[in-house]
């Protein structure tokens, strides 16, 4: 349960225990959260270890002082006397999993019937986090697209890379329907379209961002991209939309005890190592290229480009430590709670299930198409001046005279060499 700092009894998420009537004796009640559980029971006689009490000892709950001041949330414990039942209501006040336990310490036969009571509109409790973060970071991040979007229109980076737009697009719809769908509240079943929407346009934006990460080397480099790369490229693509769906349907099943998106973020984190390991490998190999005189060409600049390309080398070396970094903790995870034991997985891993279980990449990806962005329209507003002696080089007779001297740019010089090379041929 998600719960609030101020508790309202008519409204806000509360566990109400109810006694049927006509019985006689004595129950005793404990309600807590599955976190204190080892406060709880007594001290046995020569014994060093805090244990919780056994069945026999169940009629006698005893928190101490001490427990009371320790524990993460309230702990309640009643004798409630079947012949006067009373109804038992414990506030929850934040995110936990929450228990009841019940003994008939003097009553032989009882019935009692636990209620939990939570507003129609709350988002589950296991994406409180997620809410909570996306009610500040969705204003920002829309703020901020528009903006851009903006900038972008008056430059030629929609031009050279027409995905930009696409990524744009599909990633602050992303945004706003996922802030729609946690500030609605709900589960995926009350609003599956919503979390259908977000998926899709999740999945575009992911998809087109990866792309872009593999072939921006040959991009950036001007080189014409061979079937073998654009066929790696592709599979690879296609791979991690499959893996994707998975994880979207892992998610959109989701509950506060459910493992199976931690199995799933272990697969897709070891997948995206790949992937960016060979970004980063085409990367490399572009940019140490590009450093050799012998690879000049002069429809680009390479000192221009190198900044920019350690840079997305860096970015990409970051993203293989982000993705390899997730996927160790969510196999700790797995492997501290204990087989099957759904309750104890679930209440260890509540408050960082936003950043560890529910779809952690995303972040990463928005990160990454930001990036992107940037770069582009770095690249798009830069325009370098210089003479024909320092693009030719040794080969200044080259250049055609009808060039002009103190500005040139990549288009011209490039028209430049070749229609200077031709001559010389001729020559």
């Amino acid at each position: 349960m998600g719960g609030t700092d101020s508790f309202n009894p008519q409204s806000a998420e509360s566990i109400f225990v109810k006694f049927a009537e006509g019985d006689e004796g004595v129950v005793s009640v404990v309600m807590f959260d599955l976190r204190d559980e080892h406060l709880g029971g007594i001290r046995r006689p020569g014994s060093k270890e805090r244990g919780i009490c056994d069945e026999s000892e169940l009629g006698r709950f005893l928190i101490s002082q001490r427990a009371h001041r320790r524990a993460l949330r309230l702990m309640i414990t009643r004798a409630v006397n079947l012949s006067k039942p009373i109804s038992l209501q414990y506030p929850v006040d934040g995110p936990g999993y929450y228990c009841t336990a019940l003994f008939g310490y003097s009553a032989k036969e009882f019935m009692a019937e636990m209620t939990a009571v939570a507003p129609k509109d709350a988002v589950p409790a296991f994406r409180s986090n997620a809410r909570h973060i996306y009610s500040y970071f969705a204003p920002v991040w829309l703020a901020l697209a528009l903006t851009s979007a903006g900038l972008f229109l008056e430059s030629t980076a929609l031009q050279e890379n027409p995905t930009l737009s696409w990524m744009g697009v599909s990633s602050s719809l992303q945004v706003l329907i996922r802030w729609a769908a946690l500030d609605i509240g709900g589960t995926t079943s009350q609003h599956p379209l919503l979390y259908i929407a977000w998926y899709t346009f999740t999945a575009c934006q992911n998809g087109l961002v990866l792309h872009n990460m593999l072939n921006f080397a040959e991009r950036r480099s001007g080189a014409n991209k061979t079937t073998i790369s654009n066929w790696v490229t592709r599979c690879m693509i296609i791979v991690f939309l499959l893996l994707f769906f998975g994880e979207s349907l892992a998610d959109f099943q989701a509950t506060s005890s459910s493992k199976t998106p931690s199995y799933v973020n272990v697969i897709l984190g070891t997948y995206l190592t790949l992937c960016f390991s060979v970004s980063l490998f085409r990367m490399s190999r572009s940019g140490s290229s590009a450093m050799r005189p012998s690879s000049f060409d002069a429809r680009r600049l390479p000192h221009r480009d190198i900044p920019i390309g350690r840079f997305m080398i860096a970015l990409s070396a970051l993203s293989i430590a982000v993705a390899i970094g997730l996927v160790i903790l969510n196999v700790w995870a797995l492997v501290s709670s204990r087989a099957g034991d759904e309750a104890l997985f679930a209440s260890l891993f509540w408050p960082s299930r936003f950043w560890l279980i529910d779809m952690p990449f995303e972040p990463l990806f928005l990160v990454l198409m930001l990036a992107l962005a940037l770069t582009d329209y770095s690249n798009s507003k830069t325009t370098t001046v210089c003479t024909k002696r320092e693009l030719a080089g040794v080969e200044w007779g080259s250049i055609r005279e009808s060039v002009d001297d103190y500005q040139l740019t990549e288009d011209h010089t490039a028209e430049a060499l070749e229609g200077g090379q031709a001559a010389h041929t001729k020559a």
